[in-house]
């Protein structure tokens, strides 16, 4: 497993790195970036032009390698074999573009929401990653120990693009986690019971899984997508949301009902989106 790790200066990064470990992906690697944003503001009739990185002061490239060391010793405590990288640019297009130049299969990033930049962080990174990135996209907003096994829910509407995420998740293998609750919700149950096709689906989810050597368990439930999502994740006591993520570009019906692109970064779920290849 290869990703790509945002590393930014308040060090939300670590939750990242942890979930990265506790999940357990086979031989796990990562480039650890550290962007710097420099925003050129061209008049009219002058085209953009580059920066030389000679020109930004040596104080603040000092303090950004300081940062990627530190970063490196983190992951390599929790067991993840890594390489860094400072650039200048712009953090979402810098991600997606490393991640594409290496063949890497998730891009992560972290955020505690603890203080204004974090919020801001993931407000603008996360959400761009989220529209924008080819690959699958794990967003951790919570702090997290570097070791123990993980409780999952995965959404799905029911949709050959969500069994394919869920069958892409199989082959990663990631054996640190230890339940996954495969969820769907409906507008409405009848008489108490989920309407047998999407029970059936759901049940052959669940067989596939443990096929794979998973624990799971099927859950189809009445109400709102984000009202099951958080009643589930609250009962199972999970630690990450997993869902599949259809198109590029934008955020479509992710599971029976819409669930807009906010509700997926603004909620306070660490989130792993899923793209199949």
């Amino acid at each position: 497993m290869k990703a790509i790790v945002g590393i930014d200066s308040e060090g939300h990064y670590l939750s990242v790195l942890h979930l990265l470990s506790r999940l357990g992906f086979n031989e796990p690697s990562a480039e650890l970036v550290h962007v710097e944003e420099v925003m050129i503001r061209a008049g009219a009739g002058v085209a953009p032009f580059s920066i030389d990185t000679r020109s930004i002061d040596s104080a603040r490239r000092d303090f950004s390698e300081k940062l990627l060391k530190r970063a490196r010793g983190e992951a390599e405590l929790v067991g993840i074999e890594s390489t860094t990288l400072y650039c200048l640019g712009h953090p979402v297009e810098t991600l997606m573009d490393r991640a594409g130049a290496l063949s890497a299969e998730l891009v992560a990033v972290g955020s505690t929401h603890k203080s204004a930049y974090g919020a801001l962080f993931l407000g603008s990174v996360g959400r761009g990653l989220t529209v924008g990135a080819h690959q699958s996209v794990l967003i951790s907003k919570q702090e997290f120990f570097p070791s123990g096994p993980l409780t999952c829910v995965f959404a799905t509407d029911g949709s050959d693009y969500a069994d394919d995420c869920l069958r892409l998740l199989a082959r990663w293998r990631p054996s640190g986690i230890k339940h996954l609750a495969v969820l769907t919700a409906v507008d409405k149950l009848e008489n108490g019971q989920p309407p047998k096709a999407i029970k059936t689906h759901v049940d052959s989810l669940v067989s596939h899984l443990c096929d794979e050597g998973f624990s799971a368990k099927g859950h189809v439930v009445e109400g709102s997508p984000r009202e099951a999502i958080d009643a589930m994740m609250e009962s199972t006591h999970a630690d990450l949301l997993i869902m599949g993520a259809q198109g590029h570009g934008v955020i479509e019906r992710l599971f029976v009902g819409s669930h807009s692109l906010q509700e997926v970064v603004g909620s306070r779920h660490s989130i792993l989106l899923l793209r199949k290849a």
